[in-house]
């Protein structure tokens, strides 16, 4: 049976775990046991996030986005509701890249104005 544990210090390379707040040695069945669990655990959380990031590989990056591409508007900011509609597909006119990891791409937005985006913001995602 195992003891009622609190706070439990997994320590390997030894024979025996201590119970910090009790003090009291628990057997190596006990610790192994508690190991076992822990590395369960940790293989479900990375099985879990593993799957996660697989799915967002499948979109395309939004630092990607060239002449010609979709972006959706998933986000519209409340100084924003004249000029976007959000689930709307906007065409990419232009895009310019101004350093290496990002640059920005420009749409005409709802009110036939033709407007610049970084393409850091979260307003869009590329389809």
């Amino acid at each position: 049976m195992l003891k009622e544990i609190i706070y439990v210090s997994l320590v390997y390379n030894c024979n025996e775990a201590v119970i910090l707040n009790q003090l009291t040695m628990i057997t190596r069945e006990e610790y192994d046991e508690a190991e076992r669990i822990v590395l369960a655990y940790q293989k479900q959380i990375l099985t879990v996030i593993g799957s996660v990031q697989y799915e967002h590989k499948k979109s395309k990056r939004q630092d990607d986005v060239k002449e010609g591409d979709l972006v959706e508007c998933v986000f519209v900011h409340s100084a924003s509701t004249k000029h976007l509609t959000k689930g709307k597909n906007y065409p990419v006119l232009r895009t310019e890249q101004f350093y290496s990891d990002g640059g920005r791409f420009e749409i005409e937005t709802d009110s036939g104005k033709k407007k610049w985006y970084y393409t850091t913001n979260k307003h869009f995602k590329v389809i």
